[in-house]
């Protein structure tokens, strides 16, 4: 047997692994909301293409939040558990702009200050609130 296919075999498992672990780390860029859901009104809602840039959120890695609500910026800080589990954000400064109507803005940052917990699905990220509703992003 040839040492060079399992070596190439092994590189190639290498860079599957590391193209999939740094798809579903916190860290590393923004995250484009996709969807959410709300319990009450039970409701399931779909963010559109063309809109999803306009509500990101960037997770540093001094624990230190970037956030695109629409027409206003916030930052702020959080925490999360060293793989998907509880997790806190808290913003603080907020542009204050008043965006056109039917934006998710205020809803946004509100949402956000409920996160309770995060996980993946697949390379999604999912951010569940303290009130059973849920934000999805990719990036």
């Amino acid at each position: 047997m040839s040492i060079r296919p399992l070596a190439g075999l092994a590189m190639a498992v290498l860079l599957v692994a590391a193209a999939c672990s740094s798809s579903t780390s916190l860290t590393g860029g923004a995250w484009k909301l996709t969807g959410f859901t709300e319990v009450v009104p039970a409701s399931a809602n779909v963010v559109p293409d063309a809109d999803q840039s306009k509500y990101t959120v960037t997770f540093n890695a001094d624990d230190n939040v970037a956030v695109v609500a629409d027409c206003n910026n916030s930052s702020g800080t959080y925490t999360a558990a060293s793989s998907p589990g509880a997790m806190t954000i808290t913003l603080g400064p907020t542009t204050l702009a008043f965006c056109p109507e039917g934006s998710l803005s205020d809803a946004f940052l509100a949402k956000l200050g409920l996160v309770a917990s995060y996980a993946y699905d697949g390379s999604d990220l999912i951010l569940t609130q303290s009130d059973g509703g849920t934000m999805s992003f990719t990036r």
